[in-house]
């Protein structure tokens, strides 16, 4: 007997571009396989996909535009806030 993992994954009411790619791709795919092949490409491209170097990055280059966050006054960016990682998500 195979000894599986299931999780359940949910789309927020207003993703409806994201449903009807799901449901299109149900269509003619093992939901179960795609996610799994999506996973494996992940791990292979951790680097690629690591948002804490995007994070970084991006704070590094607004940090030699000269932007500063509020209260740190003078001192070099030390922590992106959640709102401001969300905003970089936001872009992609």
């Amino acid at each position: 007997m195979h000894n599986q993992k299931k999780y359940t994954i949910s789309f927020l009411p207003h993703q409806k571009d994201l449903i009807q790619f799901v449901e299109e791709k149900r269509k003619t795919q093992n939901l179960s396989a795609y996610f799994r092949e999506l996973v494996r490409c992940d791990m292979e491209n951790q680097e690629a996909n690591d948002l804490e170097s995007i994070y970084l990055y991006i704070a590094k280059r607004l940090l030699e535009d000269g932007y500063r966050q509020q209260d740190v006054g003078d001192k070099e960016m030390l922590v992106l806030t959640e709102d401001e990682k969300n905003a970089i998500k936001g872009l992609f």
